[in-house]
């Protein structure tokens, strides 16, 4: 085997195997297993964060009404493309593809669920100093967990370095949503 090869391989089977996939050779081909539950975990945990962290004023305040319009219209976007991943999966627990063709909607729940980090990094840049809670940084943390996570599924760019297990972050947000 080529040095390039297993690297190559190495850098895609580790994020994918820490997001609840399987990598395989079948016939010549990379097929890629999906955990549909995990990655319908880790969409529920970006909205769960996404809606809380907006109701938190050190986030909200800094985004402004139109600011927030665009990230619950980005948390919407969550929903709908975990929908997508949902139907292509046709209801099984989990399903395979070819790694040369991954599913446009996992790539948009990637997508998606960066862009609701993306608007939560940008308030907490504009807020006022020290008006970001330890508490709502861990959450921003574990929101930055599963979206790495989620884009591992669709990432063959090397392993993504995580604050935390996703196991954890989910925990993190659940608790951080339930207060």
């Amino acid at each position: 085997m080529k040095r390039r090869t297993l690297l190559g391989k190495a850098a895609l089977g580790a994020p994918l195997l820490a997001a609840g996939c399987a990598v395989a050779r079948v016939n010549g081909v990379t097929v890629v297993s999906v955990d549909v539950a995990t990655l319908d975990s880790y969409a529920k945990a970006v909205e769960t964060a996404g809606t809380a962290l907006l109701a938190v004023s050190c986030i909200a305040g800094p985004l402004g009404t139109a600011g927030v319009a665009l990230a619950e219209t980005a948390i919407s976007a969550v929903a709908s493309a975990i929908s997508a991943v949902d139907r292509l999966s046709g209801g099984k627990a989990s399903f395979s593809y070819d790694s040369a063709s991954v599913p446009a909607a996992m790539t948009a729940l990637a997508g998606d669920a960066a862009q609701v980090l993306a608007f939560v990094g940008a308030a907490m840049s504009k807020a006022p100093a020290g008006a970001v809670t330890s508490q709502v940084q861990a959450v921003v943390a574990a929101l930055s967990t599963v979206v790495a996570l989620i884009q591992a599924f669709v990432s063959s760019v090397g392993a993504v370095p995580l604050p935390m297990t996703g196991p954890e972050a989910i925990v993190t947000i659940d608790a951080f949503a339930a207060r």
